[in-house]
């Protein structure tokens, strides 16, 4: 069979790259799919060898990857994102793997001084949540209220993590904060939207006055770590911090992440899911858009005192007057 055209080529390395970053592990599950040596393997994955049609119908079939993507997606202006649902209630074995392979590719940065991250941040990022298990049940059931059965309505003293999950939650946030420099940009409303999300719940009688007063104690606790974090300009590795707050609303979440090894962007959808992209054009075009937002956004780490001190004096006086 004759060998894809480049463009086509280049988009199923992307996608495949997607599902199993890791390159080793990559060519492990090529070579038995395909039932060729590895060096073959890694002669297509540099390019040297192109695929085969043949081999893209087995890859397609196993990576359940859809033709019309691989061969319809040919314009350079239409880049492959990838969208992986990874439930954070009742998970399953599939789910803990994806949660697992995620901790691991962050991990990858341990050794990597020019690592970096980026954030925008209209609601909680992860950094924040899996620190706080009343604030993280809250977006959980958020997110099942829409995303859920539909025939169950599971209220907020049903939502519990497994210990497995708390342990993966507990290694997510060791390796994510051995990027050497990482950033955020809040939305300059993202603690009002928390707490009118909160209230909302609270109407519709899924959350008690009783788990009212302990979401509010630990959103407290969080404003007080967030101050300190913001002081010090750091995280406890030493690995520095700037937290910015935008004088603009965002109409989405992005974020990357970028080490020696990977470049990867991600959009958030869904309250917890994200699309993720590992194409190179995507990543300069949200890396540039990120930076260009830093200018409409005002530092509130390290030495900017008076900015930081009005910001957290108002954010304490929304949680007391509005939750």
């Amino acid at each position: 069979m004759a060998p894809l055209q480049n463009d086509t080529y280049k988009i199923l390395l992307d996608i495949i790259k997607q599902k199993v970053p890791q390159k080793t592990k990559l060519a492990n599950q090529l070579a038995d799919i395909l039932l060729i040596e590895k060096e073959a393997v890694y002669r297509r994955l540099r390019g040297e060898v192109p695929f085969t049609f043949t081999e893209i119908v087995k890859i397609s079939r196993v990576f359940n990857i859809s033709l019309d993507t691989i061969i319809g997606i040919n314009s350079s202006r239409s880049h492959p994102f990838q969208l992986k649902f990874t439930r954070y209630f009742n998970p399953i074995e599939v789910d803990y793997a994806m949660h697992e392979e995620f901790t691991d590719i962050v991990g990858q940065t341990k050794n990597d001084v020019h690592s970096e991250a980026g954030f925008t941040a209209g609601v909680l990022p992860l950094h924040f949540t899996l620190n706080y298990e009343q604030i993280q049940r809250f977006y959980t059931l958020r997110w099942l209220y829409q995303f859920g059965d539909s025939g169950t309505k599971l209220t907020f003293s049903k939502i519990f993590f497994p210990e497995r999950l708390r342990g993966l939650f507990q290694r997510y946030l060791i390796e994510v904060e051995h990027f050497r420099y990482t950033y955020f940009i809040f939305d300059k409303c993202f603690l009002i939207n928390l707490v009118n999300d909160i209230n909302y719940f609270h109407s519709i009688r899924l959350i008690s006055k009783d788990e009212i007063i302990l979401l509010k104690d630990e959103i407290r606790k969080f404003l007080d770590d967030f101050e300190r974090m913001a002081i010090h300009g750091k995280f406890k590795n030493g690995n520095k911090i700037d937290v910015y707050i935008s004088s603009l609303n965002f109409e989405n979440t992005y974020s990357y992440m970028q080490t020696n090894q990977y470049r990867i962007t991600m959009i958030k959808a869904f309250t917890y899911h994200e699309l993720s992209s590992l194409d190179e054009v995507v990543f300069d075009k949200t890396k540039k858009w990120l930076q260009a937002l830093k200018r409409t956004s005002v530092l509130i780490s390290g030495s900017n005192e008076m900015s930081r001190i009005l910001f957290f004096e108002e954010q304490r006086k929304i949680l007391e007057k509005e939750l």
